[in-house]
């Protein structure tokens, strides 16, 4: 089955939605996203916090959850950590097929996008659920979808370089993805804001912006904008290096084809040498 004349596209999607672990992420998901926003709830009347002066925090929880939901199934999904075949094919695609390269990596990026707007899809009702405790505007709702869907999209393109570049060495690159991941959300949230997913969600409510370069930009458009271009380095690092294997494996078995030949002519000159030897004894 082709999508978009893509079959790698319809591939991805189906791993998503067959194995059995990684259907159970979904009602995972799904009830962390309820569970954060009963706990983040009102206990009060809403005029009491009006009345105080101070608004209920329940919609930027749950679109702070939603956007640590994506980043976590982003990272899973995007290094095959819900699957231990995904390594073989793909490097069976690249390696024993003419395929090119570009089609393999274009399919994972068409599936990851349609994934990741499932995953939206699955934890938007929660944010329109919070939006009524703050009085939350449509245009933030698809702000908080626009930040949160385009970061677990650079970080799933992460996870997949990572997946082909450290692939037999599981723990490593698990440890790479996890430490990277919380390293730069660490150090752009506490140093450099307007690239931290997280600042651009809170600013939401503030209408923070960018100014260094000249014209002011929202923070949250900052993040998407340095979301999309991560993405499509990751992706494009990750081809340089799927194609680096495949010249690699081809290097390689032209070796193995020149050396069996070589042991072959041996093998044909010792056996002609030997019959001319038996025919002069006689």
């Amino acid at each position: 089955m082709k999508i978009l004349g893509n079959p790698f596209i319809a591939e991805d999607l189906s791993d998503s939605f067959t194995r059995v672990s990684a259907l159970r992420s979904y009602p995972v998901f799904i009830a962390v996203m309820a569970a954060v926003m009963m706990i983040w709830w009102p206990r009060i009347p809403l005029t009491a916090h009006l009345r105080a002066g101070n608004a209920p925090e329940t919609f930027f929880a749950v679109a702070l959850c939603l956007f640590g939901c994506l980043a976590y199934l982003a990272a899973r999904f995007g290094a095959e950590g819900f699957s231990n075949e995904s390594a073989s094919k793909i490097l069976d695609f690249v390696t024993l097929t003419p395929v090119p390269v570009s089609s393999v990596v274009a399919g994972r990026l068409s599936a990851s996008v349609i994934h990741t707007v499932f995953l939206l899809a699955l934890g938007l009702p929660f944010l329109f659920l919070g939006s009524t405790v703050n009085g939350t505007a449509i245009s933030v709702i698809s702000r908080v979808v626009l930040v949160s869907g385009t970061s677990a999209l650079a970080l799933r393109a992460f996870a997949f370089l990572c997946f082909v570049l450290l692939e037999p060495h599981r723990l490593l690159k698990d440890g790479v993805i996890i430490f990277c991941g919380l390293a730069f959300l660490i150090a752009t949230t506490s140093a450099v804001q307007p690239l931290s997913p997280i600042s651009a969600i809170l600013s939401l409510g503030e209408g923070a912006v960018f100014t260094a370069l000249g014209p002011a930009v929202p923070f949250y458009l900052v993040s998407v904008i340095m979301s999309v271009l991560a993405a499509a380095v990751f992706y494009l690092a990750a081809g340089v290096w799927l194609r680096v294997l495949r010249r690699r494996f081809a290097v390689r078995q032209t070796a193995i084809a020149a050396a069996n030949e070589a042991r072959a002519e041996r093998l044909l000159k010792r056996m002609w040498n030997e019959e001319s030897d038996a025919d002069g004894s006689r």
